[in-house]
Order: C-alpha cells, then sequence, then structure tokens
C-alpha cells in the first residue's frame, strides 16, 4: 500500500484469504468482499441491509449529511434531484453558461500558450503585463483613432509602445543566452529565429 501498489496488495489478499475476508481499515473493523457475487450484493441491497458508511476522520470533515452518508429517503431525494438536474433537456440549457465560463479561460489559456512557445516567457510578472499591455491595444484598435490622453485610442498607443519595448528587451535576453555554449534555439520562437542563418551564413 505505500510503496502505492494497492491493486497487488488486494489480489494477495484474496488469495490468501479468500474473497471475504475482515480487516482493520484505520482503526476500524472493516469487511472486504470481492468478486461479481459481491458487486451484485452491493448495488441490490437496500438501506436495511447494507448502508454507506465513512470513517469518523473523514466525516468529521465533511459532515454528518455529507452526500456520501446519505441513505434511504434522503438518498433517493438527492438521486431524484440529480436524475433532473443531469437529464438531456437540462443539460442542453447549461451549454450557454458552460460556454460564458469556458470561453474566457480558453483565451487566456491561448495566449498563455503563446507567450512560453513563441516568446519563451515564463509565468510572472513580465507576462501578466504582456496580457494586460495586449488587452488594453486590442480594445483600442477599434475605438475613434483620437490620439489625446485618456481616449482609448491613446492607452492603446501606450500599450502598443510598451510590447515592443517588452519584445526589445526580451530580444536582446535571448541573444546574450544563444551567445552561451548549452542553450537549446529551438526552445521558443524567437531563440528559433535569432539563431537561424540565412544563405549567406550570416544571422
Amino acid at each position: 500500500m505505500r510503496a502505492n501498489t494497492a491493486e497487488q496488495w488486494l489480489q494477495q489478499r484474496i488469495q490468501k484469504y479468500g474473497p471475504i475476508s475482515k480487516l482493520s481499515l484505520f482503526g476500524k473493523p472493516t469487511v472486504f468482499i470481492h468478486g461479481k457475487d459481491a458487486n451484485k450484493f452491493v448495488f441490490t441491497s437496500d438501506s436495511s441491509t447494507l448502508s454507506s458508511s465513512l470513517l469518523e476522520s473523514v466525516k468529521k470533515l465533511l459532515g454528518d449529511r455529507c452526500l456520501l452518508e446519505l441513505g434511504g429517503q434522503d438518498h433517493k431525494r438527492v438521486r431524484d434531484a440529480l436524475g433532473l438536474f443531469l437529464k438531456p433537456e437540462s443539460l442542453k440549457s447549461y451549454v450557454g453558461k458552460m460556454d460564458e465560463e469556458v470561453l474566457p479561460l480558453m483565451k487566456t489559456l491561448t495566449f498563455n500558450i503563446i507567450c512560453a512557445l513563441l516568446f519563451g516567457i515564463e509565468r510572472g510578472a513580465r507576462r501578466e503585463k504582456l496580457v494586460d499591455w495586449f488587452q488594453e491595444m486590442i480594445e483600442g484598435m477599434w475605438s475613434i483613432p483620437i490620439n489625446l490622453p485618456f481616449t482609448r485610442y491613446n492607452r492603446s498607443l501606450q500599450a502598443s509602445a510598451s510590447i515592443r519595448n517588452m519584445m526589445k528587451d526580451l530580444i536582446g535576453e535571448k541573444r546574450r543566452e544563444l551567445a552561451k555554449k548549452g542553450v537549446n534555439p529551438q526552445k521558443d520562437l524567437i531563440s528559433c529565429m535569432l539563431s537561424t542563418r540565412d544563405e549567406n551564413n550570416e544571422k
């Protein structure tokens, strides 16, 4: 068990004691059952024969009325509610809400991948600044092009300048890194482009 070999441990126990045996699990007397008949017994027995019971240590964390502890009519009521919640007609109505949650995350995920693979910018303050500047630049891209302080277009221009300055600093860092031996020139697109030579063998 300690070596993360639970399945092997269970098979050894079955071979030694058979499909039904008694053991102590975290200090609590427990009956271990295995096989098709055991599965049938568990899934066909009602609450008067078999009921769910958590370890006391787990019960203290989850509470006496947690879903895993419910039985009888309480369990049936929750199961019926879950059935209504998960029926196909209901799931269709959740798609819009799911899109609202997922799409912003997908945009962030895509930008983070671009930062990592194209620019080689790791997670941290620099990437967060780039995200903010990029959003500011995009928001002003389709605004009225009036370059006055506090206008959206002016903020977009400032963000664009900040991005270019960051890229210049980043290119300088990549060049210094490539000058060192043992640095992988294909770790990101900028490094790859900087290490590429033309037909005259010039960078």
